[in-house]
């Protein structure tokens, strides 16, 4: 056993430094959503339907709200900054924790004198709010440590820190929600809230109190400067993409009540599962495309692009197949009709995987300022499309509103490719699309077609064993496609 150990460990210390944080980093971000949902279907199980829709909606908000309490600048501002203040980076970083503080006050400046007119419509009350702006005041320093330690590629406390509050979190929930019940409080969804919150804000206010201490400058003017003119154009992209993915709860509490937000949240957590495997797919196909672009060698790409559309679509439909035992496994009777919204949820994996490939382009070239327009144009097709729909048809319909913003999204991307590919004088097809759009659309069709057979297990399990089949007959084409794509990325 310990032979196995060592040389585990040998080999994994023979990986490239890079690679090798790579992986932890994929390890770290499968056991966070892994414990996330396995919690779920304790959460649905010990709070209402109702609670657990009002815990959701507060994610949603505080989603949307740090990006204007914090400007997100732990993403693209903070990777150049290392490099641009280099022998500087705890001032670099003392100072985006002071800009980062003063954004939050300035956020809760605006708030404060609208609280009632906000709480009237979230159902969020001043005592909520107030421990959300807590949240922004500290996290962002959690986050700074973070993008560091990613940076200069020292992850290992990072992931034990992540690891640790990722487990810690459900268990002191619980424990809360325990101590709500037999107190007779009846909004367990708070105690969800403060259990999510009070582990983590211990931790993020002992980093923020160290990284202070190496650097105690918390106003710079160059480095605010700086900050603000990367971070305040990305604030349409960073708060379009939140709207698309966070939207529909929000607009369905306010509509419908905050129990049919739960049903849908519950849903919708259990089909983005799946997008682990899309992200783990996106990360090894990434470089690889990137080689082929530099080397002028197109050949290669669109097949794969199509094969990994394929395998995508295959899996979030067999996913789909079984939404109703799924549901059944995480969640009680009242959230029955949440075996409605997998299906559609699913499939926009399958178009944020065709949207991914065609941005990949887009990225390779550093034609950037296209992401903000197609996020900007989904955002405002959602809100449209599900101010429309959801009271005439219910809260179901905003699994399907989000599969059009989402062909609108990829679809906005894929003329964008076009557009980059002709003004860099590129004439060759990077893609199929003709294969690739029919592999979504028909996987579309088919979703919605899935759910008219819910009520037949057997004829379920026998696509299922025939969608296994066909992966087993196509075992070597995917071991050797994947193969091929792991060794041309080196």
């Amino acid at each position: 056993m310990l032979e196995l150990i060592d040389r585990i460990k040998s080999k994994y210390l023979s990986i490239p430094l890079p690679m090798r944080v790579a992986i932890l980093y994929m390890f770290c971000n499968v056991i966070q959503k892994g414990v996330a949902f396995v919690a779920v279907p304790i959460y649905t199980r010990i709070i209402s339907s109702e609670q657990y829709g009002f815990y959701s909606v507060f994610l949603s908000w505080e989603n949307i709200l740090s990006i204007f309490a914090t400007l997100n600048m732990w993403n693209y501002v903070f990777s150049k900054g290392m490099i641009k203040y280099e022998s500087n980076r705890d001032g670099f970083i003392s100072s985006l924790i002071g800009l980062s503080c003063l954004t939050t006050i300035g956020m809760f400046i605006i708030y404060f004198p609208l609280r009632t007119k906000f709480e009237s419509f979230s159902g969020l009350s001043f005592t909520v709010m107030s421990r959300m702006f807590i949240l922004f005041v500290f996290y962002p320093a959690f986050e700074y440590w973070c993008a560091r330690k990613k940076f200069e590629y020292k992850i290992g406390k990072y992931v034990m820190l992540s690891v640790l509050i990722s487990i810690i979190t459900p268990i002191l929930s619980i424990f809360l929600i325990s101590v709500f019940k037999n107190n007779n409080i009846s909004n367990t969804g708070i105690a969800l809230i403060d259990g999510k919150i009070l582990c983590p804000i211990l931790i993020y206010i002992i980093i923020f109190i160290n990284l202070l201490k190496k650097n105690h400058k918390v106003f710079d003017r160059e480095i605010w400067t700086y900050a603000l003119r990367f971070s305040l154009p990305l604030i349409p992209h960073f708060l379009s993409s939140i709207v698309l993915q966070q939207s529909d709860r929000i607009m369905i509490a306010h509509i419908c009540g905050n129990s049919d937000a739960g049903i849908y949240s519950v849903a919708y957590s259990a089909a983005s599962i799946l997008l682990i495997v899309n992200s783990a797919l996106m990360n090894t196909i990434i470089p690889w495309t990137y080689n082929k672009m530099k080397s002028n060698s197109y050949n290669g790409i669109a097949n794969v692009g199509t094969f990994i559309l394929l395998f995508i679509a295959i899996v979030n439909l067999g996913m789909s197949l079984f939404a109703p035992e799924m549901i059944a496994v995480m969640a009680p009777d009242e959230y029955k009709k949440a075996i409605y919204i997998i299906p559609p949820v699913a499939i926009t994996n399958v178009f944020i995987c065709m949207f991914n490939l065609y941005v990949n382009i887009e990225y390779y070239f550093e034609e950037t300022k296209f992401v903000m327009i197609a996020s900007v144009l989904s955002a405002i097709a959602n809100i449209i499309l599900n101010a429309i729909c959801i009271p005439m048809f219910g809260f179901i319909a905003a699994g399907y509103t989000t599969v059009v913003c989402y062909v609108i999204y990829a679809f906005c991307h894929y003329l964008f490719m076009k557009l980059i590919l002709k003004k860099h004088n590129i004439e060759f097809k990077i893609y199929s699309s003709v294969q690739m759009w029919s592999i979504a659309l028909l996987s579309m069709f088919f979703a919605i077609g899935i759910t008219v057979i819910y009520a037949n297990i057997f004829l379920r399990i026998v696509i299922a064993f025939l969608i296994v089949i066909l992966l087993y007959i196509n075992k070597k084409k995917i071991l050797s496609i994947y193969i091929k794509i792991k060794t041309e990325a080196n």
